[in-house]
């Protein structure tokens, strides 16, 4: 589904699928041998959309990290990805953003990683994410809380899940983060839904790391702690949650993230 985002608001624009119209002729004078069906029709059905294809997972490296799950893993990382549209909510909040933008991010996330896959996510409240997007909609205060019911709606559902962060899940995260900074800048305009999706999607890395760091630090304390002063550079990338008029390059942002793999490459554990 294309999306079409200026100033971090949404106007979803669904495209209109062209069905084609048989005319109905009169029967001719004389029998007819009875023209072969279309080729469109005599064609196999299409499957439907896999749900990691759907929203906003169809991006640039996205669909590749979700491409290579499968299960829980899967599941893991849709609740991770959803995770980072919350936090970079919050930040905005902090900043001093518009209560309605925080929740127009909140929305977005249900709509383009949470509704593609209702199955994966079966386990989420996402009454809870709803409501918080709403009261933050309205403008009400109370919507900062919501963030909160939002974020523990997830961590629960993360923990029914069953799939603990490791390194593959904070490896994925940053290629979802690669991939949708990757579109930040684009013939030289700013997406500032992009830039917002693209940090959320590195808080989100990030917070996948820290839940995991305790047992990095086991394995390895030198790179553990290296790879996490790697995050505090690579989130200090976004100087703020809203866009700025030159955001950071795109190859500025890549390098950092190689940085932090060469870390987690040590970090993987046993296969």
């Amino acid at each position: 589904m294309w999306v079409w985002r200026r100033n971090g608001l949404t106007g979803a624009a669904a495209g209109l699928m062209a069905v084609p119209l048989l005319a109905c002729n009169p029967a001719p004078p004389e029998p007819a041998p009875v023209p072969a069906p279309p080729a469109a029709s005599s064609a196999p059905e299409t499957a439907a959309p896999n749900a990691a294809q759907a929203g906003e997972t169809g991006e640039a490296g996205v669909a590749d990290s979700y491409a290579e799950t499968k299960g829980a893993e899967s599941a893991a990382l849709r609740l991770q990805h959803l995770k980072g549209f919350v936090l970079v909510a919050k930040a905005l909040i902090a900043a001093g953003g518009a209560l309605p933008e925080a929740g127009i991010l909140v929305e977005q996330g249900l709509l383009e990683v949470a509704d593609p896959a209702p199955q994966q996510l079966a386990g989420l409240d996402r009454a809870a994410l709803a409501e918080a997007a709403a009261v933050l909609n309205a403008g009400a205060e109370a919507g900062s809380a919501g963030l909160s019911s939002a974020l523990a709606a997830i961590d629960a559902a993360q923990k029914r899940n069953g799939a603990p962060a490791d390194a593959a899940l904070v490896r994925r995260m940053l290629r979802i983060t690669a991939g949708l900074y990757s579109v930040v800048v684009v013939d030289g305009g700013v997406d500032p839904t992009e830039y917002q999706h693209s940090l959320g999607a590195a808080l989100s890395a990030q917070s996948a790391f820290a839940e995991a760091f305790p047992a990095f630090e086991r394995m390895d304390p030198i790179r553990a702690r290296s790879a996490r002063d790697g995050f505090e550079a690579l989130v200090s990338l976004w100087p703020a949650p809203v866009a700025p008029d030159a955001p950071v390059p795109a190859a500025k942002v890549l390098a950092q993230i190689s940085r932090i793999e060469l870390e987690l490459s040590g970090l993987a554990g046993p296969e």
